[in-house]
């Protein structure tokens, strides 16, 4: 019998809860890549067919992942579950039913007696009217539907619940991908460590447009498929993978995929280039694939392919040649190296493209809704000056090497040192950075976390949005004297964090273990 992890044993719990409370809402759980979901989505699957004798569809866009999901599902429940995809030759409906979008879509009337519906990498679905997601909740009628991401933001959108005509989902009820979360994860063993290093050769993005978000392509490989810079990575790639077994390099293209393959095959590295049009030159991608997991090549060189439903987890090394704007795409990118194999101590990432510098750690992503640049703003990343790993700009010891990292910086000279914030006292401190997040609570009404970046040190505050009486009464004047509307759950709090005024300074005082902000300038 397969026994759950601690925090794949929260979903179900968690939304049951939510389902009980919250009659006709659609939630999203965050779970980390690799930390297992498809356990988590088997369990709750496995009580709502037994209790609630509920039938459930769950959908998703990749074939890998409908196959994964499938075979788990079914492993964990100990029930039939049907396929119905084109993709894979199958068109099976039962109680539980593993289901392609692309196949169902323009059948919902198949499953208008389903009333669970769950969707896997639901960052990808665009809420867009007339898409095939659209479509098919609106062919089925009255249903729950449930979101199952390791990144719950699409590109240049934001976060994909809220009470937004743009979002399919309601709210964030179980994230596992905070910093802190994420961390917690990984000392517990549960996800591999990723350890970033800051190349010799770094891709200057200055002069690429943006399309849609995201850097133009055809700009990024006219600029950097050359030789001289493929063979300037592939030295330092050679270099830091000597005592490394498995390779993967994402590419811009299929031109630059190939490139790379093959100064890679000449420097005596099997390898095996990945993308769209592999069977038009007679290459089974399957095959290729199979051969990685197997040995047979030792890196595989990929365009927009394994970003998502792809499980190795014996790869120890990702280099980054494909530079980036979509946290989205970074995040599952990175993810590719996170789940851990017993033979892997971490997982190195060479960042040629600067993808971490520019949107942060996997574990600490910058997500931006979709507005004009405002240009400037801190740095999100440092780099370590002993061994150039790449870390969030608060760590205060490398995790790589010990350093430690001296605070001065960013500091005026006038300004109270975040030191003398224990003596009990209250201080005026700068604030340089703030940011806002949900922190949810299981039986217990949520509250919205708003943290400042003082300088060397990270001060919360909580507001009670969703309390009562007079925490409710502190939280709308909280929200109003920063410009906003009063609001009665964390996401529409949330939603319109970017139009909240920006203290310059805070008044911060130590109570016991605690610190409490008393009051902001602006």
């Amino acid at each position: 019998m397969i026994k759950l992890r601690h925090f794949q044993a929260e979903v179900t719990p968690a939304c049951i809860h939510y389902f009980r409370k919250s009659k006709g809402k659609h939630p999203v759980i965050a779970l980390p890549t690799g930390s297992g979901k498809t356990y988590a989505i088997a369990d709750l699957i496995k009580f709502v067919t037994k209790k609630w004798n509920t039938k459930v569809v769950i959908l998703s866009h990749v074939k890998e992942i409908l196959s994964q999901n499938y075979k788990s599902i079914e492993n964990y429940t100990g029930k039939k579950v049907s396929l119905y995809s084109a993709g894979v030759g199958k068109r099976e409906i039962g109680d539980i039913t593993v289901a392609g979008i692309q196949s169902v879509y323009r059948k919902p009337e198949l499953f208008k007696d389903f009333g669970l519906v769950i969707i896997d990498e639901a960052h990808m679905v665009n809420p867009s009217e007339g898409t095939m997601y659209d479509s098919f909740f609106k062919g089925i009628g009255n249903h729950v539907r449930v979101g199952f991401t390791a990144t719950p933001f699409r590109l240049g959108a934001g976060y994909i619940f809220g009470k937004m005509d743009d979002t399919l989902f309601d709210d964030l009820i179980l994230d596992w991908c905070t910093k802190e979360k994420f961390n917690q994860l990984v000392k517990e063993g549960f996800l591999c460590r990723l350890t970033t290093k800051r190349t010799k050769l770094e891709m200057d993005t200055t002069g690429i447009n943006l399309v849609g978000g995201d850097f133009n392509e055809k700009q990024l490989a006219d600029k950097f498929d050359r030789e001289e810079v493929t063979n300037a990575a592939i030295k330092e790639i050679l270099a830091a993978g000597v005592n490394r077994k498995k390779w993967l390099i994402f590419a811009i293209d299929i031109n630059h995929a190939e490139h790379i393959a093959e100064t890679l095959i000449r420097n005596g590295i099997p390898t095996a280039p990945v993308h769209s049009k592999m069977k038009e030159v007679g290459i089974d991608r399957e095959k290729a694939l199979e051969g990685f997991k197997n040995g047979k090549y030792r890196c595989v060189v990929n365009v927009n392919i394994l970003t998502t439903g792809f499980d190795d987890p014996g790869i120890d090394l990702i280099a980054l040649l494909r530079p980036t704007s979509s946290p989205v795409l970074h995040v599952q990118t990175l993810g590719r190296g996170s789940r851990i194999e017993e033979s892997k101590d971490n997982c190195l990432v060479l960042d040629f493209a600067g993808n971490t510098q520019r949107l942060g750690p996997i574990n600490d992503v910058l997500v931006l809704k979709k507005k004009k640049s405002e240009g400037g703003g801190e740095p999100i990343t440092k780099s370590c000056p002993d061994c150039n790993s790449i870390v969030s700009i608060s760590v205060k010891t490398c995790p790589d090497c010990g350093h430690k990292f001296k605070f001065q910086h960013g500091l005026s000279a006038n300004a109270a040192n975040v030191s003398i914030m224990d003596d009990g006292k209250a201080h005026w401190l700068p604030v340089h950075d703030v940011t806002y997040e949900a922190n949810n609570k299981v039986g217990a009404p949520s509250t919205a976390k708003v943290v400042y970046d003082v300088g060397g040190r990270k001060i919360a505050e909580y507001i009670c949005v969703e309390h009562k009486g007079f925490a409710k009464h502190k939280a709308d004047h909280w929200v109003c004297f920063r410009g906003g509307l009063p609001c009665i759950s964390v996401v529409d709090f949330i939603n319109q964090a970017d139009k909240f005024h920006k203290p310059k300074e805070i008044l911060v005082q130590k109570k016991g273990k605690y610190y409490t902000v008393n009051n902001a300038k602006f």
